[in-house]
């Protein structure tokens, strides 16, 4: 008779656990990365990955045609009722050949629901070293412009690209160890002669990713007297 009773009782109780739940409303549109609501994208970079969740049927959007959606994930229908559904895919990029930062708002719309994302695309490649910059927004900006000593006969850049590279010197006094690669990190070394003279010299080398070019400076402190 216990066993009866407990029995019912936890009928009647998955019941009322039932009923609660399909009497309830839960809607929600997340964007869980990028979480910051906004993102630094460089200027050879192709691609970048979103990862929301919704609660509704949902169309994602960008309002700028250098930034695009993943056919895959630009809409879809939730089968689901009141079930939160994650989801994640890529949004593309063109590479920035305007010499500014441009900005896009990708937008997850699940019915009355939003949530948006901004991708700011530097005008410049992934340079470590030397470093750059930052502005009161926190982006970098200007190059940092490489010192080297007039006895000095070696340095180095590192940096990171989206597609194959190329490094050169735009004078005569650099030369690279490596001038060409494929996408990823890379440090390479360059040399250049004592400085015999009495005053500083300056040279730059030219760092080249899909299409983009970054100058970077180079000094050499003149010879102390």
């Amino acid at each position: 008779m216990k066993q009866n009773y407990f029995f019912l009782v936890c009928c009647l109780l998955g019941i009322t656990l039932a009923s609660c739940m399909n009497e309830s409303e839960y809607h929600t549109t997340t964007i869980y990365y990028p979480s910051s609501g906004r993102t630094l994208v460089y200027a050879d970079q192709p691609s970048d990955t979103i990862w929301f969740a919704t609660t509704e049927s949902w169309t994602v959007t960008s309002n700028s045609g250098w930034c695009t959606i993943d056919n895959y994930i630009a809409q879809m229908t939730n089968p689901y009722t009141n079930a939160l559904v994650e989801t994640s895919g890529n949004i593309y990029f063109e590479p920035n050949l305007t010499g500014d930062w441009r900005y896009a708002i990708v937008s997850v719309n699940g019915g009355d629901y939003i949530a948006q994302v901004a991708y700011y695309q530097a005008p410049f490649l992934h340079l470590t070293r030397p470093g750059r910059y930052y502005n009161e927004n926190g982006f970098p900006t200007d190059l940092v412009e490489l010192t080297d000593s007039a006895t000095w006969t070696t340095d180095s850049v590192t940096f990171e690209t989206f597609g194959p590279w190329t490094l050169s010197a735009q004078g005569v006094l650099l030369e690279p160890e490596v001038t060409e690669g494929e996408a990823g990190k890379h440090t390479v070394r360059f040399s250049f002669p004592q400085n015999p003279l009495t005053e500083d010299r300056k040279d730059t080398l030219l760092l080249t990713s899909r299409g983009v070019t970054d100058k970077i400076p180079v000094r050499q402190l003149a010879l102390k007297k």
